[in-house]
């Protein structure tokens, strides 16, 4: 019986210790389960807590706006995007620009802001293209750079895949701002009974630092550094001389074909988009005939003269946009010296010289101009007016014609800019330059003048037909 009882003992005391084993088991692994998910936890917290921060700038361009809210939607859902707003008042409180690396750099650190997207929509070859950039908060620079094409200004679900694409894998690159340290508080200065001494090292770096030009940004979008191209310049002409009842009037015969070109150059433009600097231009343009006769008339009769017709002009030009912007009206404000001939080639031909005198005027020319963007994108109204100073009128001023002769005019010009392709544009104008002259007659008839006349009037009138190329 004891030996039954022993038994029974010895196999309760085995089978508890299995037992028991199993419930030390289960209760490592309820705690190593408790730990992993506290760890989860924690890290989820962690990472949250350590979201990398963006802000998306204002889109630009047609449709800019539906495109900017889809790439606000899809970084809010996997970072914290900071508002616009924020990031435009740190700019102006930094005084700098909202773009170029070094501006991005002290605002983002400013801010305390890792990234900064920026976005435009623009047409070229007849295909819609969004730019999309984002760039590193802690450098300024930019991480990445995608031109995505588009259906129409708008997207669709193959340009929002690579949207998605590109700001994830820029995100993944971006290095992030530390956070700023608080700044120590200034310690207390001891009080002192002299006078405080003027630290001249520091009060010349602060002047020195006062006197730093901020820095650029890239330069606008209509902002053009070059424009020139070759022209047409169709004109007639007619030169009416008072009393007409003793004087021949000049007047050619049809249209005068006259080829050329013009060029505009912007040098401030290379090196900086200051309002000012450029926005000063130099210009020059030119024009000549070749085989052109003109007739003249004299009760009834008339003669065919070899004739030149030439014009050049010269300025220095300053440019405002007013609106600043891609489609605002812009002013042009020019003064230049010019000159412009009309010239018979009587040389060895038996015409008469006193019907055959031409014009060779020099001139200050000072001018405004305007160009108006109309309904097309394309499309821009050209206007312009200048007034026509002669200081040298040519052979109708000699003794052997009117002698001393005083003159003023005006030359206005309209027509229309189209933008054909890409960045080659198409001119049509319609121009009309009128001299007035004033004979003196005083002195010597035969001696001081040998044409009897109280005044002329001299106009030129015809079409610019140009193609020219704007480089931005």
């Amino acid at each position: 019986m004891n030996k039954e009882i022993q038994t029974l003992i010895r196999h309760e005391n085995e089978s508890f210790g299995f037992a028991g084993t199993g419930v030390v088991r289960a209760g490592l692994r309820a705690g190593l389960g408790v730990i992993l998910v506290t760890l989860l936890v924690f890290s989820s917290a962690t990472a949250l807590g350590r979201k990398k921060t963006v802000t998306v700038t204002g889109f630009r361009g047609p449709g800019a706006g539906s495109v900017r809210y889809y790439v606000t939607r899809y970084l809010g859902r996997h970072y914290e995007v900071v508002p616009i707003a924020k990031y435009v008042r740190t700019s102006k409180r930094l005084g700098v620009k909202v773009t170029g690396p070094r501006n991005i750099r002290r605002i983002c650190r400013e801010a305390e802001i890792d990234a900064v997207v920026f976005g435009r929509i623009l047409r070229s070859r007849g295909r819609w293209w969004l730019r999309l950039s984002i760039n590193d908060g802690a450098t300024g620079r930019r991480i990445k750079r995608s031109v995505i094409r588009l259906r129409g200004p708008r997207l669709n679900s193959s340009s929002r895949y690579s949207v998605r694409g590109t700001l994830k894998k820029a995100m993944e690159r971006v290095t992030g701002v530390t956070k700023r340290e608080p700044e120590p508080e200034p310690e207390p200065e001891p009080e002192v009974d002299h006078m405080p001494t003027v630290d001249t090292e520091t009060e010349g770096e602060e002047k020195e630092k006062k006197k730093k030009k901020k820095p650029m940004g890239p330069r606008s979008s209509w902002t053009s550094i070059v424009e020139g191209g070759v022209m047409l310049d169709v004109v007639g002409r007619k030169f009416v001389v008072n009393p007409t009842s003793s004087n021949p009037d000049y007047r050619t015969t049809g249209l005068i074909p006259s080829p050329g070109f013009w060029f505009e150059i912007y040098p401030g433009a290379f090196i900086t988009n200051q309002r000012i600097l450029a926005n000063f231009g130099l210009g020059f343009s030119w024009s000549r005939s070749f085989g052109v006769t003109s007739s003249t008339e004299d009760n009834g009769n008339g003669e065919d003269i070899k004739t030149t017709y030439q014009k050049t002009d010269m300025y220095l030009t300053f440019r405002y946009n007013i609106l600043q912007s891609d489609k605002s009206p812009e002013l042009k404000l020019s003064f230049g010296l010019g000159n412009q001939r009309f010239m018979f080639n009587i040389a060895g031909e038996g015409y008469d010289s006193i019907k055959a005198l031409g014009v060779n005027y020099w001139y200050a020319k000072p001018k405004i101009s305007a160009r108006v963007p109309l309904a097309l994108a394309r499309l821009s109204f050209v206007f312009g007016f200048a007034a026509v100073l002669p200081f040298q009128k040519g052979p109708v001023e000699e003794w052997w014609g009117y002698g001393d002769t005083s003159a003023w005019g005006i030359d206005i010009q309209g027509g229309l800019d189209v933008r054909v392709y890409w960045r080659v544009h198409a001119l049509l104008l319609g121009q009309y330059t009128h001299y007035s002259l004033s004979f003196a007659q005083q002195g010597e008839l035969g001696w001081d003048y040998s044409i009897e006349g109280s005044g002329a009037v001299d106009r030129y009138y015809g079409l610019i037909l140009g193609v020219g190329v704007k480089y931005f």
